[in-house]
């Protein structure tokens, strides 16, 4: 399913993602919020009582078998008399189906995987819980300046959590990611635009990939990802990082050649005579 692209307003203001669900949902006291998907699925709380989590996994193990096995029989007779009625012998490997077996095993690991599954408090993350950071300011002539939205890191949220979640929003003709950066964790970069005939153009290494809305990019094995936008078009891309087991993600490493940018007071070349027409020329 498409999404309806952003307008120029609504690309800037604020994360649409956020706002709009921070206008129809209210936050939930954190008190009564469940710790992981399967308290859902039982209807319980996170304070209630592990030998009822435990009596409700055992009975939801038994649902699986029990829907497994009225479907196995149902299918099981109908090949019965299908196989009596043609006249055709009837294997075994027929009469038990593989879709049976596989339902048996999932309805097996079930409580494995309950067992197993890390637990950590729910959070909401509303738009007013995340800095809109302007980024690039006043270096190489404005050509890089963004927005950056640190959702959630490891400063504010569990441990447990694997991942980092943030938004860039891209001015039009404009640069982020940038300088050159990279980092051995896993990334994915999700695009939308400000018009839907709106592209950029996103870096793996010393490849260029053109991106148009709704496009996503994965980044592995620690390539550089500088990212621009076609003049005319705001870029909003959000942004899912991995953490890796003893290495999670912290700050990027930039790439020695072109860090020079980020050093205070560093210029770049600009022709004199547009220094009074277009304001992108002060460094």
């Amino acid at each position: 399913m498409s999404a309806s692209p952003l307008s120029d307003v609504d690309i800037l203001r604020s994360p649409p993602a956020a706002r709009s669900h921070a206008q129809s949902r209210t936050p939930v006291p954190s008190e009564s919020l469940a710790q992981t998907g399967e308290y859902s699925i039982f209807g319980l709380t996170r304070a209630v009582d592990s030998a009822i989590v435990r009596e409700r996994q055992v009975g939801f193990t038994l649902i699986l078998f029990g829907v497994a096995t009225i479907i196995a029989l149902l299918y099981s007779v109908e090949r019965y008399f299908y196989s009596r009625l043609v006249g055709e012998p009837l294997s075994l490997s027929k009469l038990v189906p593989a879709e049976l077996v596989f339902t048996y095993a999932w309805a097996l690991l079930t409580p494995v995987v309950m067992v197993m599954a890390k637990r950590f408090p729910v959070r909401w993350f509303a738009a007013s819980d995340t800095a809109n950071e302007p980024r690039g300011k006043g270096q190489v002539g404005g050509a890089c300046l963004r927005f950056v939205r640190t959702i959630f890191d490891r400063r504010n949220s569990p441990e447990e959590v694997e991942l980092v979640l943030g938004e860039v929003i891209t001015m039009p003709g404009r640069w982020s990611s940038y300088p050159p950066h990279h980092h051995p964790q896993p990334e994915i970069y999700h695009y939308r635009f400000t018009k839907p005939q709106g592209f950029g153009h996103a870096e793996l290494g010393e490849q260029v990939l053109k991106v148009r809305q709704n496009d996503t990019v994965k980044i592995l094995d620690g390539l550089d990802h500088a990212q621009c936008a076609a003049p005319g078009y705001g870029m909003y891309y959000a942004w899912v990082i991995r953490h890796l087991p003893d290495n999670p993600y912290t700050v990027p490493d930039f790439t020695p050649e072109h860090a020079w940018v980020n050093e205070p007071g560093a210029t770049s070349w600009f022709p004199d005579e547009l220094r009074d027409v277009d304001s992108g020329g002060k460094a």
